[in-house]
This record gives C-alpha cells, sequence and structure tokens, in this order.
C-alpha cells in the first residue's frame, strides 16, 4: 500500500507521527499524519504491519492529537487486537 500513487493517503512524502503508543507489549500502534485532519493508524507486530485505516485529526494535530482522537485510536487498536486474539484460538 505504501506509495500508492492513486491514494494520497498512503504517500510517504507526508509521514509525520503524530501519537504512538505499544499495546500488550508486543504491538506497535501509531497514527501518521497525512494531511489537515486526516491520518493513517497502523498497527505492527515487531515489523509487520498487520492493518492500517484512515482516521480523522480533530484539530489537524497542529500541536499534537486531541484526547478524543486517542481514545478512539486506543478503541480501535484494542478491538483489532482482540479480534487476532481471537482468531489465533480457533
Amino acid at each position: 500500500m505504501s506509495g500508492d500513487s492513486k491514494n494520497p493517503l498512503f504517500d510517504q512524502n507526508l509521514d509525520t507521527t503524530v501519537w504512538t503508543t505499544r499495546l500488550d507489549r508486543r504491538y506497535t500502534i501509531t497514527v501518521h499524519w497525512r494531511g489537515p485532519y486526516r491520518g493513517e493508524l497502523s498497527i505492527r507486530d515487531g515489523a509487520t504491519i498487520l492493518h492500517r485505516e484512515p482516521v480523522g485529526l480533530m484539530y489537524g494535530a497542529i500541536f499534537g492529537p486531541d484526547v478524543e482522537d486517542v481514545a478512539t485510536w486506543k478503541e480501535m487498536a484494542v478491538r483489532f487486537v482482540d479480534g487476532l486474539k481471537e482468531t489465533e484460538g480457533d
């Protein structure tokens, strides 16, 4: 998906980290700024990208992420990782 000329959301030239955290001491959750009021949430396990999706940035993340944005991103990441754990248990 990186550098897909049909989708500017994945343009590597716009890569600026807005927020990052670790989940379950295993997964790295990152939101990158992709344009005014637009970002991309990615979930990695080591160097492997497991999930990517566009997200909104309430105030454009000029001075950092909004508290509500961070809460939403955490919920999205937990839902995704919990889904992985359910499929691993099958």
